[in-house]
């Protein structure tokens, strides 16, 4: 069962532009630093001189930044698109910051040359919950990550931790990092910002995506695996109710054919995700690697070892024929993927169960059956036998 329910909080950004004798809010001046404009320094510089101040006083949660800016320029309302854009461009460079911003206030006032641009900032997490979940992803990371993993088991190991160690938030109260390590329960966006700053600690590259999940606001991460992005949703791999110690990878390692299911977003704002990660791992079997035993194991703990078409069955002949077959052997459970809906699947189970010869001894059966996210599509039948 995925999520009910999914939250992201939008960055909402609102400006209004005073000048001149327009009532200016009270604002404290006295830790402002002007940028200073002279013949031989451009535009661009003054840009980079204030985006390297913004990032400082951002990175001590500061809430309310006052920084002079002198250029010559006399559109105010140029002015502070300009250093809007700019302020927008430096959160883009932290995306753990960007995230945690929940609201920002613009505000400009002054004349040609001496400018002062106001930012009053609201943040989700204060400065020392930030530091805490810095110092527990690194704590968190050395303890899961062996010597010798490689990214995808980096990857697989994190994913594992965030799933089983947070539960979803139903009260949507709860939207940062530090909520899931400290509370052990967040919405969407405190998974992907614990997820983020994991793979971050663990020296893997990655994004926390926006968009719709199942139609409502929702955020995920996207990853890079020797060199390859793939779609990792922590949130929907963590079904409601919280079961301890439980995994399920419904949304590990997808690419966007696959995510696109039942996710939405802007594609145009980051990279493609056009591999399939079993064919990736397949691949690297085939040729030898020296990890082809543990790439077998992921695939198999991700269930993407049903993709091999030894396990698929296109049609009802072809479903009785691969059980009839996989029969005459004892087996306590058959798990095959089939090219039909839940409900289909389950009328058919049913059907073939008493068509077919169970296997020698077997006296009791059971099936269950769950959509195959891996293929859209198909399903993933489970027939257990009791012996």
């Amino acid at each position: 069962m995925k999520k009910s329910v999914k939250c992201l909080s939008t960055i909402v950004i609102c400006s209004s532009i005073i000048s001149g004798t327009l009532h200016m809010p009270s604002v404290s001046y006295a830790a402002t630093k002007q940028v200073t404009d002279t013949s031989s320094v451009s535009d661009a510089k003054l840009i980079a001189a204030f985006q390297k101040e913004l990032q400082q006083r951002l990175n001590n949660h500061e809430t309310n930044i006052t920084i002079g800016y002198k250029t010559k320029n006399a559109n105010i309302k140029e002015v502070l698109n300009t250093l809007v854009q700019a302020y927008n461009q430096t959160l883009e460079k932290n995306e753990y910051l960007k995230y945690n911003v929940s609201g920002t206030k613009f505000s400009i006032r002054g004349v040609p040359g001496n400018y002062s641009f106001t930012m009053n900032i609201t943040y989700r997490e204060t400065k020392e919950q930030s530091q805490y979940v810095m110092k527990q992803a690194k704590s968190i990371v050395n303890s899961i990550v062996k010597a010798g993993m490689d990214q995808n088991e980096k990857v697989k190991a994190i994913h594992d931790y965030v799933v089983k160690n947070v539960s979803y938030d139903t009260s949507l109260r709860s939207y940062t990092a530090y909520d899931a390590l400290a509370k052990h329960s967040a919405v969407c966006q405190g998974y992907a910002l614990l997820t983020y700053q994991l793979l971050k600690e663990a020296g893997i590259q990655s994004h926390i995506v926006t968009g719709t999940g199942n139609g409502q606001s929702h955020a995920w991460n996207l990853v890079n695996i020797d060199g390859k992005w793939y779609h990792l949703d922590t949130t929907f791999d963590d079904p409601i109710p919280d079961k301890q110690g439980r995994v399920t990878y419904s949304y590990f390692n997808m690419s966007d054919e696959q995510m696109s299911k039942d996710h939405q977003w802007d594609r145009s704002k980051y990279p493609a995700a056009n591999t399939s990660y079993y064919n990736e791992l397949t691949n690297k079997i085939k040729a030898g690697n020296k990890k082809a035993l543990i790439y077998k194991q992921i695939l198999k703990d991700t269930n993407l070892v049903y993709l091999a078409a030894e396990f698929g069955a296109e049609n009802y002949s072809q479903l009785k024929q691969k059980l009839q077959q996989k029969f005459k052997t004892k087996q306590e459970k058959v798990e095959l993927r089939y090219h039909q809906p839940v409900n289909n699947t389950m009328n058919d189970a049913k059907k073939v169960l008493n068509e077919v010869a169970w296997p020698k001894g077997a006296k009791r059966v059971s099936y269950q059956v769950a959509p195959y996210q891996a293929q859209n599509g198909y399903s993933l039948l489970t027939i257990t036998f009791s012996y």
